[in-house]
């Protein structure tokens, strides 16, 4: 099992390498950060802040297939930050409201 943290991009070559080792070690692990909002304007801010993310996620189910990627949502209490202005900003970030 191999965990792959803190990108928000690939190129091919690196998207290559990801295949690669799913083949030899059967699970790859990606923490991306990522939001989707169903309508309204909070899903438009999603979608221009995490177009980065959704490339990789639309890529990534290309090459292995969309229904082999699956998806976990970590809720707040999976913050990183532990300082309380990083905390509020993680959480600003995460669900929009102070």
């Amino acid at each position: 099992m191999i965990y792959i943290d803190g990108f928000h991009n690939f190129t091919e070559s690196e998207f290559d390498l990801i295949y690669a080792l799913e083949g030899k070690v059967g699970e790859v692990n990606l923490l991306l950060t990522h939001s989707k909002s169903e309508g309204g304007e909070q899903a438009r801010r999603d979608t221009l802040l995490f177009r980065k993310t959704e490339a990789v996620i639309t890529r990534l189910q290309e090459l292995f297939g969309e229904h082999y990627v699956q998806f976990r949502h970590f809720d707040d209490e999976f913050l990183r930050a532990k300082r309380t202005g990083l905390t509020q900003l993680e959480s600003f970030i995460t669900t929009g409201k102070k």
